[in-house]
Parts: structure tokens; sequence; C-alpha cells
């Protein structure tokens, strides 16, 4: 996101009036003087009006028309920066507001995905793995999310990848007591599950707006290239922090990636 300060361009235009100034000193025209002969009296020499400091009048209209013109481009340079940080702050708030709406879903992640499965029963039976209990009326909602994925083989014999199922809550509460027992009992595998195959480890976490998941995932990223120890969502928000005791940093777009983590 591009800042601009108003104090920025008010020291421009000072500067620029200086400049002004000190070409174009307001003193009135100089008179010239009379002709001895009264015979010359009436007749002017053909010479470029000048003005008390000697600047020619051509020299003064080009320096002020010079002027003016960088004034212009310096209000349209204003101008398109204002647009670009205006644009930048609509999409922030365009992409809170999205993810304001999904502040009662969660996404879990590894589950192994079989066809005609009830995710109803898997969504109960991953609760119960965490300690808690989820009925069916406790979920608005759960399906798989995107396309069917494929490890690298192809053909119909080549294992499928699972997608991850999203699933939206009747109550924050749920919500929140869900994603507190996945962080407490981090590392849980589908053993004791029921679920076809060997045990492998699920997660549960914040369903992010695709801005947002792509935002967490290049923070990531740069968070371990400079071995920052945190990071994390919490209510759909991006936060890092160096390690403990240091401050955390809110992460709402890729301008501050750059400012926090360097280019």
């Amino acid at each position: 996101m591009v800042y601009f300060k108003i104090s920025t361009f008010v020291n421009a235009l000072l500067v620029l009036y200086s400049f002004i100034a000190l070409v174009i000193p307001a003193t009135p025209p100089a008179m010239l003087p009379a002709a001895d002969n009264p015979a010359k009296i009436g007749i002017k020499e053909s010479k470029p009006p000048v003005l008390g400091t000697g600047i020619t009048l051509e020299a003064t209209f080009f320096v002020t028309s010079s002027c003016f013109t960088l004034l212009i481009l310096l209000f349209s340079l204003i101008f398109r920066l204002l647009v670009i940080n205006t644009i930048a702050d609509l999409r922030i708030q365009l992409n809170d507001r999205d993810q304001e709406l999904l502040l009662n879903d969660v996404e879990i992640a590894g589950l192994p995905e079989e066809r005609n499965e009830n995710v109803l029963h898997l969504v109960s039976v991953v609760a119960v793995k965490l300690g808690l209990t989820l009925e069916d009326r406790d979920i608005v909602h759960a399906e798989r999310q995107g396309a069917v994925r494929r490890n690298r083989g192809d053909g119909e014999g080549a294992p499928q990848q699972p997608r991850p199922l999203v699933v939206r809550l009747a109550r924050r509460a749920q919500r929140d007591a869900l994603l507190r027992a996945a962080r407490v009992r981090r590392g849980l595998t589908t053993a004791d599950m029921n679920i076809a195959g060997t045990p492998r480890k699920f997660y549960v976490n914040e369903r992010l707006t695709r801005n947002n998941r792509q935002l967490f995932g290049k923070t990531r990223e740069a968070a371990s290239r400079l071995q920052w120890k945190y990071v994390w969502t919490k209510g759909g928000r991006i936060f890092t922090r160096k390690e403990e005791g240091k401050a955390i940093e809110r992460i709402s777009s890729e301008e501050d990636i750059k400012k926090i983590f360097g280019s």
C-alpha cells in the first residue's frame, strides 16, 4: 500500500513557491530613460522588455510555465497515489468483510476421502476425537472443497489426495471450542476413527478467504526464511512474532510482509 502524507505535499508547494519568488521578484518594470534629443522623442529602441532585475519577459514566461507544468505533474502524481491508496484500502475492507462471513467455519485437512462418505458423521467423529460432542443440528453445512485432486500418477489407479473438509457450525462458540481443542491436541491422527487406510495426521484450522490463505502462505515463507518462530491466525486475521517477548505484528497485505520482513 502506498501511504501519502499531506505534510509532504505542503512542503513541496512551499519549495515551489519559494523558487518562483526567487526567480520572479515582485518589482515593477524599470522605466526606460527619455531620449536627450527632442527629435528622438517618441522613438523607442527595439529591445526586449525587461524586468527590474534584468530578466527578460520571455525568460520569465518560460520559468513560469515550467513551474506550472511541474505543479500540474505534482498534482497528477498526488492524485494517482491517492487513488492507489484508496483502492488498496477498499480491497482490504472487502476481504475483511468476506472473512467475517466465515467466522463460524473451520477447515479440516488431511482426512482420507472416500466415495459416498457421510461428511456429517465424519465431522462428529473428529469432534469426539478432540474431546467434544457435536450433533447433526450443530452442523449447518459440511462438504469437501475444491475439485478432486490426485497425486502425480495419472489414470484411474492413481491415489487420490484428500480435499479439505469445510464445516459451518451453528454457533461461533462451538467453532472456537473446536479450534482450542485442536491446538491442545496437536498431532492427532485418524487412528481409532474407523477410517480406511493407514493412520495419518489431520488438522483443524480456521477457514480463510482465498486472499488470506495466499497471504498466510507468503507470511509463513517469509518467517521461515528469516527464522521468525510464530505465524498464526485468530478471528481470520494473520499475526506473526519473531520470538517470545517481541512485538506482535499483524499482516493485512503484501506490503505489510515487505515492511516487516523486507523485500
